[in-house]
């Protein structure tokens, strides 16, 4: 087969997919569908406020609730060793926790949704009634919840999954000053929006002595054992992480969420295989968002349509308990367009909200719809086609370090 051939072989023509017939018909196993004799299951409990502390949590009633074999919480629950996390706090390459905190860590409250205790029972519908029946008590304290509110607070985070984050070349300030340059000023935002895939996240683990295996709807297997590993204080090669199929996922399943963990403390609490599922209305707080950003974009241009100036600044929020950061400059500084003028200031405010987690292309999704949108309002002013702005700007080489694309 010459060269021709095999570029030309498959196009037009029916290929099937490996895994089809399996899914169409329901044979398909999922994490949550791998049993185990004597399997229990386990039922998050989840605060009801978004800032404070836990005065006491009552857990009489659901104890004496019928099938009920553990309920833990900070107060009994073993303590986890520190998961995820390399030097200065960057993910190690094999795995990252979604949250610097680890679960039932303390008595604080830091966001609604938080989970305060797990409840494990013989069947699925013990343990979510007895969860019910589980009374916390709150020292409310006033939350944050919006990036206006805590704009005073904001910094300027360093650096993006180890990627330098704050990058200005040239002179922008005297750019966009110059007389005579074309501008356009413009704020641009972009919502909260939750990965929510057909799947929800779940997981089923069981211990054998100190070998642990775990059933987990995940994006990262291998990332999940080390996170694992660590938080029980395990070699890594005693933990193995089954996800034959994964039904969705868009980023939310790519970090290791306290479910996991607390689903593997409550196994080795009460040996027996637990499976904990996250119900639909869990995933909204449990799993991670694309967090809100404020984008303020200003372009300066030759009336001939050439960039003189691109300043993209960019006010993000996160979470009390972790950092993240969308990093929406990058693509306005390393990728599209060729100009020696360029500021990319990124800040986050903290917010009681829980946190936030990669989703689709993070950062160059709503980064370049806040650099395209001004593209095209500085089209309009220069009375440019916007597409012959794009090709006139076009970046030929990486703009910010003067590499050939690849």
């Amino acid at each position: 087969t010459n060269r021709k051939d095999m570029k030309t072989a498959s196009v037009g023509k029916p290929v099937d997919r490996v895994d089809g017939r399996r899914k169409i018909t329901g044979t398909a196993l999922y994490a949550a569908e791998l049993q185990h004799d004597r399997l229990a299951h386990a039922f998050l409990v989840q605060s009801t406020i978004a800032h404070g502390r836990i005065v006491g949590i009552d857990t009489a009633a659901a104890q004496g609730s019928p099938g009920v074999l553990a309920i833990l919480t900070h107060e009994n629950t073993p303590k986890f060793q520190q998961a995820g996390s390399g030097p200065k706090g960057q993910p190690t390459q094999s795995g990252k926790l979604a949250e610097d905190r680890l679960p039932f860590a303390d008595d604080a409250v830091h966001y609604a949704g938080q989970h305060l205790a797990v409840v494990v029972a013989n069947t699925l519908e013990q343990a979510r009634h007895a969860a019910s029946l589980v009374k916390v008590r709150y020292q409310e304290a006033p939350p944050v919840l919006t990036m206006e509110e805590a704009e005073p607070t904001a910094y300027s985070p360093k650096a993006s999954f180890g990627r330098p984050l704050q990058h200005t070349r040239g002179d922008v300030d005297g750019a966009l000053a110059a007389p005579g340059a074309v501008k356009v000023e413009a704020t641009y935002t972009t919502p909260v929006e939750t990965n929510n895939p057909m799947e929800p996240s779940a997981t089923v683990a069981v211990w054998n002595g100190d070998h642990l295996t775990v059933a987990d709807s995940t994006q990262a297997v291998i990332g999940t054992r080390a996170v694992l590993a660590q938080a029980f204080g395990i070699p890594r090669e005693n933990v193995r992480v089954l996800c034959p199929f994964t039904g969705g996922g868009f980023g939310c399943k790519g970090f290791q969420w306290p479910h996991t963990l607390l689903a593997a403390m409550a196994a080795k609490v009460t040996r027996r295989p637990v499976q904990l599922n996250l119900t639909r209305q869990q995933m909204f707080t449990s799993v991670g968002h694309r967090p809100p950003t404020i984008q303020k974009m200003s372009l300066a241009a030759k009336k001939d349509g050439t960039l003189t100036a691109l300043r993209h600044d960019t006010l993000q929020a996160t979470s009390p308990t972790t950092e993240f950061i969308e990093a929406c400059g990058l693509t306005t500084s390393k990728v599209l367009y060729a100009c020696e003028n360029v500021a990319i200031p990124h800040r986050l405010v903290r917010v009681n909200i829980g946190s936030p987690t990669p989703m689709r292309a993070p950062g160059d999704c709503p980064g370049s719809f806040a650099l395209e949108s001004s593209m095209d309002e500085l089209a309009y002013a220069l009375g440019m086609d916007p597409v012959e702005l794009r090709v006139k700007n076009h970046a030929d080489k990486d703009p910010a370090e003067g590499k050939p694309w690849s």
